[in-house]
């Protein structure tokens, strides 16, 4: 699996995708997240499940998923995101692994 060596940046989102709904969509963790030692671009992709910060106009903020590298499974603040991922800078690996849990949900 080759994954890219730049952390990804607000260039790579969907414009004004902070309005649309996050749920079932791969979205980028903001690089000022994470401790030092864990910035990188493959720890950045998050897949977006649910909860109230998924929908723009809900009050929460919280959203629950899970990282696409490793499958683990945790809660992100809205905020925290930079956005939804554009399409064409999806990598190849990150494709294959939301088939595989959607696959693996059905």
């Amino acid at each position: 699996m080759k994954l890219p060596e730049e952390l990804f940046t607000s260039e790579q989102v969907i414009p004004k995708s902070y309005l649309q709904d996050y749920t079932n969509k791969i979205l980028i963790i903001k690089p000022s997240w994470f401790k030092p030692e864990y910035r990188s671009p493959k720890n950045q992709l998050f897949l977006a499940e649910c909860g109230f910060g998924c929908d723009p106009s809900k009050m929460g903020t919280a959203v629950y998923g899970q990282f696409l590298i490793d499958g683990e499974r945790t809660r992100i603040e809205r905020f925290d995101f930079l956005g939804i991922i554009a399409d064409e800078f999806v990598p190849k690996w990150a494709k294959e692994k939301v088939n595989e849990l959607k696959n693996k949900n059905n």
